[in-house]
Formats: C-alpha cells, sequence, structure tokens
C-alpha cells in the first residue's frame, strides 16, 4: 500500500464520524458547528475516495490525475471550468429542472458556496474513482487493448449522433417547460423544500443522452477515444468500470448522506420511487452510471492530455 492510499483509507474511516454526530428533530436547530463539522466530515469522504483512487493509478498506470490537473494554470483553470459546467448540468437538469432531489440542510445563501466547492472535489472524486477502478481491471484481465483505428461505420455514425445531440437537447428543455406550464402554469425555482409537481423523467434522460451524444461526436472529430469507440472495438473495460465506480461510490456517499441523521440530500419525484435498495430509490442507483459517462465524457472531450487516461486502452506497462 502506498502513501495516497493510505491517506485514503484514513479519510473514508474518519468520514463514518457523521454517524456519531448528535441527532436533532429539527435540524433547522443544529449549532453552526454542526454544519462545519458535517461538511468537513462530507469532504473527507470524497478525498478518502480520492486518494484511494489516485494510489491505485499511480502503483498501476505510473500516472497520476492530481499531478496532470495541478501541472500549470492552464489545467487548473481547465479543471474548475468543466467541474462547474458538469455542475450546472448534473443540478441543472436532475434538481433545478428535474425536482428530483432538494437540500434541506442548505439555504439559497450557502447553496453557491457548497455547489462550486462541493461540486469541484465531487467531479474530481468521479474521475478518479474510475481511473482507480480500470486500472485493476486492466491488471487483472490479460492482453493490451489500444484501440487506434476505425470502422467505416463510425464517421457517419458519430456525424448522425451528434446532430441527434443538437436536436434532442432543445426538445427534452421544450418538453420540460411544457410539463412545468401544463402543471403550475410556470416554472419555480426550489432548492430546500419539495415539491408537488414534477417533470416526466423520460426528458431527463434525453437531456443527458442528448449531451452524451454530442460529446461522443466532439470526442471523434477531436480524434480522441470515446466510451463508444472502445465499445466498437471490443474493449469492454472502461465501460465495465464506469458500472462498479459509479455503484460502488454511490453505495458510500448515499448510505452515509441517508443513515448518518442529517439527510444533506432528499429524493423525490423518481420513476417506480416506491422500489427501493437500503430504504433508497432503485432507479436513482440506475441513474448513477449514466452521470459517471456524462463527465467522463465531459471531461475526455473539452480537454487534451490530461484526460487522456479516460477512455484510452490498457496502459499497464
Amino acid at each position: 500500500m502506498n502513501t495516497k492510499s493510505a491517506i485514503g483509507i484514513t479519510l473514508l474511516a474518519l468520514s463514518y464520524g457523521q454517524f456519531l454526530l448528535p441527532r436533532y428533530e429539527n435540524y433547522a436547530d443544529a449549532p453552526p458547528y454542526f454544519w462545519a463539522i458535517l461538511f468537513i466530515l462530507g469532504t473527507f469522504l470524497m478525498f478518502g475516495i480520492i486518494f484511494i483512487s489516485e494510489g491505485i493509478t499511480e502503483a498501476v498506470y505510473k500516472k497520476s490525475l492530481l499531478r496532470a490537473i495541478f501541472k500549470n494554470a492552464h489545467t487548473v483553470i481547465a479543471y474548475l471550468v468543466l467541474s462547474m459546467v458538469g455542475a450546472v448540468m448534473l443540478d441543472g437538469v436532475s434538481q433545478w429542472l428535474g425536482k428530483l432531489w432538494f437540500y434541506p440542510t442548505l439555504t439559497n445563501a450557502t447553496y453557491p458556496f457548497v455547489f462550486v466547492l462541493g461540486f469541484a472535489f465531487y467531479w474530481l472524486m468521479v474521475i478518479e474513482s474510475y481511473l482507480g477502478v480500470k486500472a485493476l481491471l486492466d491488471l487483472a484481465l490479460k492482453g493490451k487493448r489500444m484501440v487506434r483505428t476505425y470502422f467505416g461505420f463510425e464517421r457517419p455514425l458519430y456525424t448522425s449522433l451528434g446532430a441527434f445531440g443538437i436536436l434532442l437537447i432543445p426538445i427534452a428543455a421544450a418538453l420540460m417547460t411544457n410539463d412545468y406550464a401544463v402543471q403550475r402554469g410556470g416554472y419555480v425555482f426550489e432548492l430546500t423544500h419539495a415539491v408537488d409537481y414534477k417533470v416526466n423523467f423520460a426528458y431527463i434522460l434525453f437531456m443527458f443522452f442528448g449531451t452524451w451524444f454530442l460529446f461522443e461526436a466532439i470526442e471523434y472529430f477531436r480524434k480522441e477515444t470515446s466510451l463508444l469507440r472502445d465499445i466498437f472495438h471490443h474493449y469492454f473495460t472502461p465501460l465495465i468500470a464506469v458500472v462498479i465506480a459509479s455503484l460502488g461510490t454511490a453505495l458510500l456517499m448515499e448510505t452515509q448522506n441517508f443513515f448518518a441523521g442529517a439527510g444533506a440530500w432528499v429524493y423525490t419525484n423518481w420513476p417506480l420511487q416506491e422500489i427501493t435498495f437500503l430504504g433508497l430509490p432503485v432507479v436513482m442507483f440506475l441513474f448513477w452510471p449514466i452521470h459517471y459517462i456524462f463527465f467522463l465524457s465531459l471531461w475526455r472531450a473539452f480537454s487534451d492530455k490530461e484526460s487522456d487516461e479516460v477512455w484510452k486502452g490498457d496502459l499497464v506497462p
């Protein structure tokens, strides 16, 4: 075990200190220090996953995402900008528009701080956890798989996917807007309380898949690897890594949030919400791989060498 992995395991263990915090019948009565401690422990959870994964990728690939991101001012700015774009897309589509969860412990004043800082850490955790799982899979599965060629059908396919994505995104937005007009007479922004209306979950999926299709086309025309390209060329490790990393991270984050007491976010308006696992909607867990694909594709589509490892083939020396 290297130093980064040891630090990560320690931080992950410390994050379970959330279960030792006092319980309140009404968390609005909790003192300010309670929320500060809760935020720190939640950050420990994310950085625990980040450092465990970073230790794995350094041991297996001899590479470091943290070094790549913090190499210079350009890469740091790119990381911060893309993490905020991803945050706006995830929270913007799923929470602001989709009303799939709300934040009972935040206010409109504290939300921007948590949004910017929290999603910067969260985005890094998503990328690192995927790379860590992919490194272990590449190490375990014998034989290198480097996708270097293109099939003849790929150019027209990616062109069509890009065009379809450009059409699907505004169509999904228009359908959501129509849902609000029918149910409420217009959209209302609400972060901290459950609402008695919702949009069709299919429209949220349309938005995410439309954006992903557009990212796939951008990756192709930038001559970069992509998830679909790996699948077409029979390199399935990235897809398997997405599923394992996303569901593993989901179990850690969702169970801490649900069972520790405060409940920083609460889920509402999911389809088949009565079907649960560990008290949480099963469909929500199925959504985790989709948003992992979105974040990873965004990173690959709009960054340079620092994202080489995302969909790249087996890099085990």
